[in-house]
Formats: structure tokens, sequence, C-alpha cells
């Protein structure tokens, strides 16, 4: 008996309680889905933090004007530095890199609002022209 005839009798004669218990798997945690959970944790300072420097580090990465530019931050400096140096609720507010030509890294980094930094790139671009 060849090892693929094995493992199909195993499952078709286990398969009828593996059925069984994905059931009572899914109805236990049928309010709480891997999803609402994400969305739940996304939503908290860390959540949000996390994300944005997941954000910030693919910005460095990917996008060509972004060329020189470097996220000098891991993920647990980034949280710290935000939560106990800056200690502010960054939700709702955009990071904004002091100096355009810096890095993101600890003294470069602010959060402002989206219409404030609107303006401030408004600004930059009515210099440089």
């Amino acid at each position: 008996m060849t090892k693929k005839e094995i493992n199909r009798r195993y499952y078709l004669k286990h398969k009828a309680k593996h059925n069984a218990w994905c059931k009572e798997y899914n109805k236990t945690y049928e309010d709480t889905t891997v999803n609402d959970r994400v969305h739940k944790y996304a939503h908290t300072v860390k959540g949000y933090l996390r994300g944005l420097h997941r954000h910030m580090t693919e910005r460095c990465v990917k996008q060509n004007s972004y060329v020189n530019i470097e996220n000098r931050f891991t993920s647990d400096e980034f949280l710290d530095y935000v939560m106990n140096i800056l200690q502010i609720d960054p939700r709702g507010l955009d990071c904004h890199r002091i100096d355009n030509e810096g890095h993101y890294e600890p003294g470069n980094i602010e959060f402002i609002t989206e219409e404030e930094h609107v303006a401030r790139h408004r600004e930059i671009r009515l210099i440089q022209q």
C-alpha cells in the first residue's frame, strides 16, 4: 500500500470527526473572526502605529521618490518613540518628516493634521517653482 493510499484511508476514516470539530470551532469563534480582531487592533494606538510603521517602510522601499530616504526605526522603537517621547495619540493625524530630505528617524518626524500636511507641501512646491 502506498503512502497516498494510506493518507486517503485515514482521511476517509476521520473525515466526519474532523468536520464535527470544525463546526464546533466555528460556533465558538463565529462572533470574533480573525478580520474582526485585526480590525479592532488596527484602531488601537499600538495597532495604528504598527500599521503606520509598515507603510513608512513600504514607501521607502517601493516608491521612486523615496530613493534616498530610509526608515531608521524598528517597529518597537517607533512605538516607543511616539508613545513615550512624543506622548501623543497619533490616530487621525499624518506622520510628517520635518526635513523632507531627511530619513524617518527620531527628531525628524511629527504628527500633524491632514490640512497642515497639504498646506506645507503646497508651500514647498511653490518655493521649488
